[in-house]
This record gives C-alpha cells, structure tokens and sequence, in this order.
C-alpha cells in the first residue's frame, strides 16, 4: 500500500510539473487582450450578447443575435454552455472581472489544462498511472494539417479561436471515461447521461462523437452482461436528450428553415 502511494504521488506531481509547464508555454495567450482575427470575434460576442440577454431578462438560449449576417437568434441552433457559463460567472462576481477578461482566462486555462483532464480520463478508462501520465505529456503535443482537432492551432491567438471545441474536448474525455466505468457497473448512467448532454450543449459535434463512443462502449463485452450494458446506454440517452432538450428541440423545429449544406 505505501508503494502504491508513492506511486500515486509521484504520478500526480508529473502530471501538474506538465500542466505547469504548458501553462508557461502559453502564459502569451493571456498578453492578447484584443481581438483576435479568428473565431474569437465571434465567441466573445456571444459570450457580451448572453450577458446581455441575461441582464435585459431575455432567454439566454434564444435571443437576437444582429452581429450574425443581417441578424439570427443564434443560440437557437448553436451550442451555448460555454457562453452562458461565463455569463453566469461573470454576474457571480458582481460584475467586477470584464467578459473579456473571463473570456481570455477561460480560453487560456481550458487549453493549459488540457494534459490534467487526459491524464485524469486515463485513469478512468483504468490505464496504468505511467500510461496516463505519458498520455498527458503528449496531449499538448498533438497536431493535425488544419483539420481543427485537439490542438494548439484550434484555439490560440495565433490559430482559429474554436472556444466552444476548447470547452467540449474536456467534457468529452470525462464523459467517454465514466461511461467506460458506467459499462462495468462502477458507475451509474444517470451521470453519464448529464455529462453527455453538457458535451453536447457544449459543441454538438463532441456530442455526437460522445454518443457513438457510449454505444460502441456498450458493445464490449466484460464482467456486466450485455443486457444491462444496453439497459444502461439506454438510461444515458435518455438523461441527455431531456438535459439537452433546451437546445434540442429548437433545433428540430427549426429544421426546415435552416440551409443545409451539401
């Protein structure tokens, strides 16, 4: 047992020595108080626009948007958890920190934070601590010819400023690692529904990319029989789709009035 402690130890401070040391590596990104010319623009807008809705005692999830084209109730048929999450923080503090201000220190902690979140789902998915602490040490280095995965070039100043992907990617390594507990029993699929939901509140994307995980999580046979595993997805989709239904039936009313690209 006191092996296993030290180990435990010792694979904890490797992993915040690795958070520490991409937090170093990006402390740039907080000098960026201006926009930036990537999608930034446009989260922040949404995050100021939220605010504003919240305040004026509009619906935060369905409000006019005029920056949008020649005007659009975005939040109809865009993910919003990111943006009335900063709102909701920025009205907790009195008002005292900016939107921008949080919007720079969300953005930056979410990526600096990334190798935490993936040694910790990892850990979930019952991967060895060495195996988890290398998958951290590599997380920030993962990189793809502008194909806006988990890296660096989707979310700094200098790359595309995906915001709501910068939020999604954590909800999503956590909701793939309990839904893996979830399949042998030591977890119960209530929660993995909720966290699905946020995934998919957070960029419907990640959501669907969460939702097929689950379901090919179900497939694997172990130590649960098959029945319950399918019992338990189950369970999990419908928490999620009532969680998301703020979004999810908007979207679906919409349907025939959005342009579907080909």
């Amino acid at each position: 047992m006191k092996t296993l402690g030290v180990l435990c130890h010792r694979a904890q401070l490797c992993v915040l020595l690795i958070v520490a040391a991409n937090a170093y590596s990006l402390g740039h990104e907080l000098a960026g108080g201006r926009f930036e010319l990537n999608d930034s623009v446009f989260h922040y807008t949404l995050a100021d626009r939220t605010v504003q809705a919240i305040e004026t005692g509009e619906n935060p999830m369905d409000y006019w948007v005029s920056e949008w084209t020649l005007g659009y109730s975005v939040p109809r048929t865009y993910p919003m958890l990111s943006y009335v999450a900063l709102a909701l923080l920025h009205l907790a503090t009195g008002k005292a920190v900016s939107v921008l201000t949080l919007f720079i220190w969300a953005r930056y902690l979410l990526v600096a934070l990334l190798p935490l979140t993936v040694y910790g789902s990892a850990r979930l998915l019952m991967l060895p601590r060495p195996v988890a602490v290398a998958s951290a040490l590599v997380s920030p280095l993962i990189a793809t010819n502008g194909l806006f995965g988990l890296e660096y070039g989707a979310y700094l100043w200098r790359g595309s400023g995906l915001f709501t992907q910068a939020l999604a990617m954590h909800v999503l390594l956590v909701t793939v690692g309990y839904g893996f507990r979830a399949m042998r029993g030591l977890r119960g699929p209530v929660l993995v529904g909720v966290l699905l939901a946020f995934t998919f509140l957070a960029h419907f994307i990640y959501g669907f990319i969460g939702a097929i995980s689950l379901v090919l999580l179900a497939f694997i046979p172990n130590t649960l029989p098959a029945s319950k595993r399918f019992v338990r997805t189950a369970i999990a989709g419908f928490v999620s789709c009532a969680v998301a239904a703020v979004q999810l039936i908007p979207m679906l009313l919409d349907g025939p009035l959005i342009n579907h690209s080909r």
